[in-house]
């Protein structure tokens, strides 16, 4: 605060989405931490008729809103290159599709499936054997009615790895 002559609550409100991001990349790993770490800078950003957000937000509320910019942040960081990043995104992607309901991952499916499919290409099998995890997961709680024309993109993409 001295140094910048603003608050933490004023600093947090000027991009929070790489805040979110790095977040959601430690979800599996200590979950309670980082939904109160999104709970905390809920409450100390604004929204737009200036209330601040409630304390007890379920995680699904707080990352909801900011989806996409986490979905492309996880999508950046497999780019190039394969390492303990690349583990975390799979299992970041895990727990989101655990997280939100087959209408919300229906509606991001594009981008569920650009980071599935770009996880089968890591040269470590352990992060591959992830991702087919994440693929399964991702088949069980995509609605049916977006899946269905899917099916045989998905089932092009998976069958070198079966």
């Amino acid at each position: 605060e001295n140094l910048s002559g603003m608050t933490l609550s004023e600093l947090m409100q000027c991009n929070t989405q790489p805040i979110n991001n790095q977040l959601v990349l430690y979800l599996l790993r200590d979950r309670s931490a980082v939904v109160w770490g999104l709970n905390m800078l809920a409450a100390n950003t604004t929204n737009v008729a200036g209330e601040g957000a409630s304390r007890d937000m379920t995680l699904a509320k707080l990352i909801e809103p900011k989806l996409l910019g986490i979905l492309a942040s996880l999508s950046t960081l497999q780019l190039g290159r394969f390492n303990e990043e690349s583990y975390l995104v799979m299992e970041s992607v895990t727990e989101l599709l655990q997280t939100f309901p087959p209408r919300t991952v229906g509606k991001w499916k594009n981008k569920f499936i650009s980071i599935l499919r770009n996880g089968l290409n890591s040269p470590d099998t352990s992060v591959r054997h992830d991702t087919l995890l994440a693929w399964r997961k991702f088949v069980e709680v995509t609605e049916g009615k977006c899946l269905g024309p899917l099916v045989g993109e998905i089932v092009a993409v998976l069958l070198p790895h079966l």
